[in-house]
């Protein structure tokens, strides 16, 4: 009861749940098509990101010199920021463009995770056979 150890609490991610439930030699296959997926999604989501904020930037009829500065900050992703030297109104019109880009690289990430949840689960359904029950015998 004196005993001082402590018990360090683990948040159950995905990856540790895999090594948990499959078997050994299934989990490492199962992990690498988690960090895949995890990976095409990231980079869906940048290159939305990225073809957003042209077309916004196209839209506006910006300077080359704005342009190349805001596609520099494109691969940071969620950390892009205008860079210091624009100003004011200019400042703020960037900064709508980023967190638009941002918003809408989002939303098509989350949607097609969705569908491929949606898919997973279609899958699941047509190919677990329903447990037949059998009549009691009298």
């Amino acid at each position: 009861m004196g005993d001082s150890s402590t018990v360090e609490q683990q948040t159950l991610t995905p990856s540790i749940l895999v090594r948990i439930l499959v078997p050994q030699p299934y989990n490492i296959l199962i992990s690498r098509r988690v960090v895949s997926l995890r990976s095409l999604l990231g980079a869906l989501a940048v290159g939305v990101f990225g073809a957003t904020v042209d077309t916004r930037l196209a839209e506006l009829q910006v300077p080359p010199e704005i342009r190349r500065a805001l596609n520099a900050e494109v691969p940071k992703f969620a950390e892009a920021m205008v860079p210091p030297q624009f100003e004011g109104e200019q400042r703020r019109m960037l900064e709508e463009v980023l967190d638009e880009s941002f918003v809408r690289s989002f939303r098509v990430a989350m949607l097609v995770a969705a569908g491929l949840a949606l898919a997973s689960a279609l899958c699941a359904g047509l190919m677990i056979s329903p447990q037949r029950r059998n009549p009691p015998v009298d």
